[in-house]
């Protein structure tokens, strides 16, 4: 069996854990028997294995799979550019091994089958939900990162679901009908159903919280997550001002 990679935590203990602003749940991830749904669900600090690329800080969690493509969709954050309006470049590209150098964060995003990763939910500005992964064609909960054509902005959406009368998902071409009006120019699928959440911390309050319904009536642990810190405003009055 593959080795563990990761331990899950829900999105909400890690997210108050990095002291970050905002929150959602990333990539995929399986037991280590190979077992590929829920099955007996999934347990705070259960060791699992990773499935597709992730990165932290520089060091490779999990590597790429071995498809066909050798590609991968994926999200891809490097934070050695010292842009004025941003510390980190980001992009969602179609991502192998000589796209890596010098990516400090990276999620894969699309299906947990090896042989299929699937394609970009959005592409130079094209609905791609059709040919991405998981499931395209079924409404679930959805998780989904993507970035602006000029790179400026990161949007993150997600989407609740399997609640009658709340909210029933949405389908992949949904999803990135919805990235689209967001004003994402590259997108990708990340994992989703009851994995599915988001996080905020409001400025002023005392603690963040869940901003979704998650499926599973609890916030489901998962293997990693991608986290939002603001930083201070420097033209902002200070509160002894």
């Amino acid at each position: 069996p593959p080795r563990a990679e990761a331990r899950l935590l829900p999105t909400d203990v890690w997210a108050e854990r990095e002291h970050v602003e905002l929150a959602v749940n990333a990539g995929f991830f399986a037991r280590l028997d190979g077992a590929g749904g829920p099955g007996g669900g999934w347990t705070d600090g259960q060791p699992v294995d990773v499935v597709g690329l992730s990165r932290s800080d520089g060091r490779t969690v999990s590597p790429l799979r071995h498809s066909e493509a050798n590609v991968e969709p994926s999200l891809l954050i490097d934070e050695t550019n010292q842009d004025r309006s941003c510390p980190c470049r980001v992009r969602a590209a179609l991502a192998g091994e000589r796209d890596l150098d010098g990516i400090d964060e990276a999620v894969t995003g699309g299906g947990p089958r090896e042989d299929t990763p699937g394609t970009l939910l959005v592409e130079n500005g094209e609905n791609h939900g059709a040919t991405a992964q998981v499931e395209p064609a079924r409404r679930h909960p959805r998780t989904a990162a993507g970035v602006s054509r000029d790179g400026r902005t990161l949007v993150l959406l997600v989407v609740a679901g399997r609640q009658p009368g709340w909210s029933i998902g949405a389908t992949l071409p949904e999803l990135a009908a919805l990235l689209l009006e967001a004003g994402a120019g590259n997108a990708v699928n990340l994992d989703g159903g009851g994995s599915s959440a988001i996080w905020h911390h409001e400025p002023g309050a005392a603690a963040g919280r869940i901003l979704n319904h998650p499926s599973d009536g609890r916030v489901r642990p998962a293997a990693n997550h991608l986290g939002v810190r603001v930083a201070p405003d420097p033209a902002a009055p200070s509160p002894r001002d």
